[in-house]
């Protein structure tokens, strides 16, 4: 029990620094022709985060003017059905230049049947432990490159961050430049037999229809 307190309290303290860290870099690698930006870590940065998970994201959100609300969550696919869905954040968008930078870190149990999901914004810090319903035998990560431009729309969806775990079968690799943050397309495409976990962003003209969402 203590060591588990320990290695908790460990995760926080670099979560803590690790998010700090990336948040002060993360503004000078802003691309400006895409609402959402991937931030491109340093090999420092990178081996900082392994010690938290083995998968790290980081994006930087810019919220155009017609935007006002906002909800950030997570959805775990099996079997091509959503087992399990969360809401991180939501609310308006009238944040420092409506801009936002969120950090994922995804780190899969050494038993291979849990995966713990560690969010962190400029506001927030928070994790979730998912249960997988399968023992996992392979996995791959994918979040969408600096090369992809996207602009946010009022009543849309992006992925943010996503993970697919193999449950012994064939597990398509995800070209996340193809994805292009799109959604539709990530639902149209995966396979009924694996699990997946999706970080997304859902937008809204209004506060308010964030918060009914």
């Amino acid at each position: 029990m203590k060591n588990t307190k320990k290695k908790n309290i460990i995760v926080v303290i670099l979560t803590i620094i690790i998010t700090t860290i990336i948040l002060i870099i993360g503004f000078f690698n802003i691309s400006s022709s895409s609402d959402i930006s991937f931030i491109k870590l340093s090999d420092r940065e990178n081996q900082l985060a392994s010690m938290v998970g083995e998968n790290t994201f980081a994006v930087n959100i810019s919220y155009p003017d017609n935007i006002k609300g906002k909800v950030i969550s997570y959805e775990v696919w099996e079997n091509g059905k959503i087992t399990d869905k969360n809401s991180i954040l939501y609310g308006d968008t009238d944040i420092i230049n409506k801009e936002e930078t969120l950090i994922s870190i995804y780190d899969l149990s050494d038993d291979n049947k849990k995966c713990t999901l560690n969010i962190s914004t400029d506001s927030i810090r928070t994790k979730f432990d998912i249960n997988l319903d399968k023992t996992v035998t392979a996995y791959t990560p994918f979040s969408v490159k600096d090369n992809v431009k996207t602009k946010l729309k009022p009543n849309n969806t992006y992925i943010l961050s996503a993970m697919a775990f193999s449950n012994g079968n064939s597990m398509r690799s995800f070209n996340s430049d193809s994805l292009d943050y799109n959604y539709k397309e990530f639902k149209s495409t995966i396979s009924k037999n694996n699990t997946y976990i999706v970080l997304k962003l859902d937008t809204f003209k209004t506060e308010k229809e964030a918060e009914n969402f």
